[in-house]
């Protein structure tokens, strides 16, 4: 509806000045005739003008029809310039070379026929000079307008090539997290293994001693029905494990005896050694030989809290390398509270509502334990607060 907007207006300008030049150039002696093929030429100018303008709707499934009428109604038609700029210019924008070559070619024949034929035939007579000036004046037009479509052309190009790369882009990241998440799955499946074996081990044995063994006293079945429930509560914990995405290759032996806070200490010296420098700080827990006491945490969220810690260990000496890494440890009421915070260089900072694959499985880690997660930014360091049930 703009285009209409604008492009009536201006042919109804075009049409005033013209036509208002060639009446006031009209010599005072010129004959009837001559006024009456103005009056009629102006009047045909009109009904060119609406012709073309009306035409514009069709440019979309004849460009090259379009263009091809509405520049040869330049011949009389000064009201249809605005219509045949639009439509040029279209044509530019979806056309071959060839059509817009044709398109040219009948705008330059266009005003060539103008002046040879109808501006002598209303008294105004042109020279040589003029009539090549005006087919150069036309001639630069047309190309402002091939190059006005071409640049149209080219930017659209570039914004789709654009839009479809960054859905590509988006495509690709959904594998990787995807990817991600199935390769986590396995390893805590298998990281669960021994655990959950041990268990079902030591119920299946006190079982078969309760099946096959009559002469026992009470108090060894009390004792090994107690060891059942015990032992069948700890594995149905140990369940909840068995799912998530947090991506972890650091694992030399995946079939051993999977870490938990008490090896944290193991863990802080190994990323020393790496050469990170990490402080901690403990509240709330108690430490026996060197090693922080945990006790009534079980074990399924002690090694979610341990692998919480060096999954943000790694990420720190991954996108923040040499910077100081402060770690905390919290434990307040029913929950531990894991923070690690860091400096980050300005080039490794994620945008906001985005972060790497180990965050992703963070995410998933923390959630699966019955905790939530939360990254944050604050005086320039980057913030990861974990915080988990203590049951």
């Amino acid at each position: 509806m703009w285009l209409y907007a604008v492009v009536i207006p201006t042919g109804a300008l075009l049409w005033l000045f013209v036509w208002g030049l060639h009446i006031q150039a009209m010599p005072d002696s010129a004959s009837e005739d001559t006024i009456g093929l103005t009056g009629v030429l102006m009047i045909l100018d009109v009904v060119l003008g609406v012709m073309a303008v009306a035409s514009l709707p069709f440019r979309h499934r004849a460009p090259l029809a379009v263009a091809l009428v509405v520049s040869s109604t330049l011949v009389v038609s000064a009201s249809a310039i605005g219509a045949a700029v639009v439509a040029v210019v279209y044509l530019a924008i979806v056309g071959t070379r060839a059509a817009i070559a044709l398109s040219g070619a009948v705008w330059l024949l266009a005003i060539l026929a103008n002046g040879s034929l109808v501006l002598p035939a209303i008294g105004a007579k042109t020279s040589p000079t003029e009539m090549l000036t005006m087919m150069l004046l036309g001639a630069f037009l047309f190309a402002v307008l091939w190059a006005i479509g071409r640049y149209r052309r080219a930017r659209a190009e570039t914004i789709t090539i654009l839009r479809e790369r960054a859905e590509s882009v988006e495509r690709e990241r959904e594998r990787d997290v995807q990817a991600a998440r199935e390769a986590e799955r396995l390893r805590i499946a298998r990281e669960m293994h021994d655990v959950l074996a041990h268990r079902i081990s030591i119920v299946s044995m006190h079982a078969g001693a309760l099946t096959y063994r009559d002469d026992l006293p009470n108090a060894r079945i009390t004792e090994a029905a107690e060891i059942i429930q015990e032992s069948t509560a700890l594995a149905l914990s140990e369940l909840r494990e068995l799912l998530g995405v947090l991506r972890d290759t650091n694992e030399d032996d995946p079939h051993g005896p999977q870490p938990t806070l008490q090896h944290l200490p193991i863990l802080l010296t190994e990323a020393r050694a790496a050469g990170v420098t990490v402080t901690v700080d403990y509240s709330g827990l108690e430490f026996a030989y060197g090693q922080p006491r945990t006790a009534g945490l079980s074990d399924s969220t002690s090694r979610t809290g341990y692998r919480i810690v060096q999954e943000a260990l790694t990420n720190a000496r991954k996108h923040a390398a040499g910077e100081p890494v402060h770690l905390q440890l919290e434990h307040t009421g029913d929950a531990l509270i894991i923070t690690c915070r860091n400096r980050r260089h300005r080039e490794s900072l994620p945008s906001s509502g985005t972060s790497g694959l180990g965050l992703v499985g963070l995410t998933e880690r923390a959630h699966l334990a019955g905790g939530t997660l939360a990254i944050r930014q604050e005086s320039g360091e980057f913030v990861v607060e974990v915080t988990l049930p203590w049951s």
